[in-house]
């Protein structure tokens, strides 16, 4: 299987970099906890406060809009690899769904996550799960993506490290707001066969067009944790 070894640096890079924390309260770090949601992100604040840009190849452009009413983050490709990552931890077996919005606005028309030499996404959210210390390498990953109409929707894209959820592929539903709601615990277990024995520890959020060169552009919405 493709070996993504782009981004499996990125995932190694973000867990080496997190320390050890506690689960939130109500209002700690900027969270909001209510009885059935819990705000992973919320974009009332300027990105270099809630999120750190780890880049590879050039610079995605990431900047805090608003959009159609909405705070978003709008992504633009500049023949670039780099993303945005922040720490979480909340108890997902108490919120085990995830939700979010994220729109797009131009996706890569070569795109295709299997071969290296076109290997680009148009939006990425990424969920990541404590590793072994001394075995980096071994991080284990949710990656839900919009890519190009190489790929279909409900397409899963194997391989060790970061397995890919297509949840939209191609410009169908360019320039409308679409909402995603995923079951992290069970969409964990069917890649991996079991459940994570620990909550999540990073987010990230990742649009690349390093390899095809092609123009991307997209939003991301805030995310949250949703008991049911």
């Amino acid at each position: 299987m493709y070996r993504n070894v782009k981004v499996i640096r990125w995932l190694v890079y973000l867990l080496l970099l997190l320390v050890p924390t506690v689960p939130f309260a109500n209002g700690q770090d900027g969270y909001a906890a209510q009885k059935q949601v819990l705000f992973l992100t919320r974009l009332n604040q300027p990105l270099d406060q809630e999120w750190e840009h780890k880049k590879f190849v050039n610079e995605t452009q990431y900047t805090l809009v608003r959009d159609e009413g909405k705070p978003a983050i709008r992504a633009v490709g500049q023949e670039s690899s780099s993303g945005l990552y922040k720490k979480i931890n909340y108890s997902v077996k108490e919120y085990p769904w995830l939700q979010w919005e994220w729109k797009l606005e131009k996706a890569h028309k070569t795109a295709v996550l299997t071969i290296k030499a076109r290997e680009d996404m148009a939006l990425g959210v990424f969920v990541i799960f404590p590793h072994s210390w001394l075995r980096p390498w071994k991080t284990k990953s949710i990656a839900y993506v919009w890519t190009g109409a190489n790929h279909r929707p409900g397409q899963i894209v194997m391989n060790p490290h970061h397995p890919y959820f297509i949840l939209e592929a191609g410009e169908e539903k360019k320039g409308r707001w679409i909402t995603e709601k995923r079951n992290l615990l069970e969409d964990y277990k069917r890649v991996y066969g079991e459940y994570p024995e620990k909550n999540p520890k990073a987010l990230g959020l990742f649009t690349d067009n390093d390899q095809t060169k092609e123009p991307v552009v997209g939003f991301y919405g805030p995310i949250k944790a949703i008991k049911d």
